[in-house]
């Protein structure tokens, strides 16, 4: 029962930057074109410094932007729910709090806090 408490607080969040989900539709002379139905932008220009194994992996990693948000807030969410009844001391307790910090500085990053 507490999963789902936890699932509707994380979706009731509301993000500000494009909704995914994405997919890199295309490799183009300029870069990678990543995008969802709507939206369509380039990103990983072709600089001749990364591989294009390195290219297509950062286009991967963009693309993946959303999902991993949703992921990182649910992990969120769910370690300082279980913070609570974590005995303090244990490495359960440890591992959890390293968790938590963890997705709360990289959700703040993607926030821009």
């Amino acid at each position: 029962m507490r999963l789902n408490k936890l699932s509707e607080t994380v979706q009731k969040h509301e993000a500000t930057f494009t909704p995914g989900p994405w997919a890199v539709v295309a490799d183009t002379d300029s870069g990678c074109l990543i995008g969802e139905t709507e939206f369509w932008f380039i990103v990983a220009p072709e600089s001749g410094i990364a591989s294009d194994e390195q290219d297509d992996a950062n286009a991967r990693l963009i693309a993946a932007a959303p999902e991993l948000y949703e992921a990182l807030r649910f992990v969120e969410a769910i370690t300082t729910e279980e913070l609570s009844f974590a005995k303090v001391g244990t490495g359960a307790e440890v591992a959890l709090r390293h968790a938590n910090r963890k997705a709360r500085e990289a959700l703040a990053k993607a926030e821009g806090r």
